[in-house]
């Protein structure tokens, strides 16, 4: 029998990093159904990401009041919280979709999405146990008949974007070391002296490594003190601020590794072939950490627990 679907509505509100992990997703969708309209509903704070997205067709925004972590049973009946959910769900109502599918498990998107009249909806299924983000995600879609596609995401980069990333690149032979050593989360934070020793420690024993230190804009003041403690300046670029999130992407899948905290720029390195050494303290590593062969993880409750040689005998 055909398959009639036309018009498919994506929920992905939640943060940068969660967008980035269902990227490959919403790809193996658009693969299965590659005439259908898709709209993407997402967070203002991913719209750059979203429209550098070529799997959909149309973007909306929402700033849904509920994508904080641990929120309050007062905060859910706060007037505005409620205001903004009921204009939401008006204006997007009045559309009809096919299939309506929401990748996070919060109760609040599964409640809203019941609300739908699709012919297919699937809301995020509850974790199994030790069960990773992505093996949930996985669930979700082999539920709809479909297979995750295991391909490098494409994303959209104009010429100009492409060359003011590869100018980046001294030579051909240099390692490439991607580092993003802040987040915004203290208790996620490995000192900043910690990355001073380990960059110099792998400066020594290969005097080709290229260091490409990314991070907000906010961040950039602090790299540029943890570059001052590098003996071989030379040989590190601060880029904090400096790239889209495109451009960020292109330049991890150019590198020969990423080294970093739990944070999004380690989900970005998911959707390239460029391997992962993710720094965990007290979160997750099995639900957030990454979970590819090429891959390696290490954790101790206390972040500032990890000694510089255990991660610099991981990397060699």
């Amino acid at each position: 029998m055909e398959d009639k679907t036309e018009k498919i509505l994506i929920f992905r509100t939640e943060h940068i990093g969660d967008y980035a992990l269902s990227l490959p997703f919403i790809k193996t969708i658009r693969e299965n159904y590659p005439s259908a309209k898709i709209d993407l509903v997402i967070g203002p704070w991913n719209k750059e990401f979203a429209e550098a997205t070529p799997y959909v067709d149309n973007i909306i925004l929402w700033d849904n009041p509920f994508v904080k972590r641990h929120i309050g049973i007062f905060e859910f009946f706060k007037p505005s919280n409620v205001k903004n959910v009921l204009s939401f769900f008006k204006g997007i109502r009045k559309e009809k979709y096919d299939m309506v599918l929401a990748f996070s498990n919060r109760k609040f998107i599964k409640i809203l999405v019941k609300f739908f009249k699709a012919r297919t909806k699937i809301a995020g299924f509850d974790y199994l146990p030790d069960e990773s983000e992505i093996e949930r995600f996985n669930r979700m879609i082999r539920s709809l008949g479909m297979t995750k596609n295991e391909t490098p995401i494409e994303l959209k980069l104009e010429n100009t974007e492409k060359i003011e990333v590869d100018a980046l690149f001294k030579n051909e032979s240099e390692k490439r070391i991607i580092i993003h050593p802040i987040t915004p989360l203290n208790e996620k934070n490995w000192d900043l002296a910690n990355w001073a020793k380990l960059m110099n420690l792998l400066d020594e024993s290969s005097k080709d490594d290229l260091f490409l230190i990314i991070g907000s804009e906010s961040d950039r003041s602090k790299i540029d003190t943890l570059i001052s403690n590098i003996k071989n300046k030379n040989n590190a670029l601060n880029l904090a601020g400096q790239l889209t999130i495109s451009q960020t992407v292109r330049l991890i899948s150019k590198s020969n590794l990423m080294i970093g905290s739990d944070s999004g720029p380690i989900h970005f390195a998911e959707l390239t072939n460029t391997p992962i050494l993710a720094i965990f303290g007290p979160t997750d590593e099995k639900r957030w950490g990454p979970h590819r062969s090429i891959d390696k993880i290490i954790k101790k409750e206390k972040i500032n627990e990890i000694g510089v040689e255990e991660v610099f005998n991981l990397i060699k």
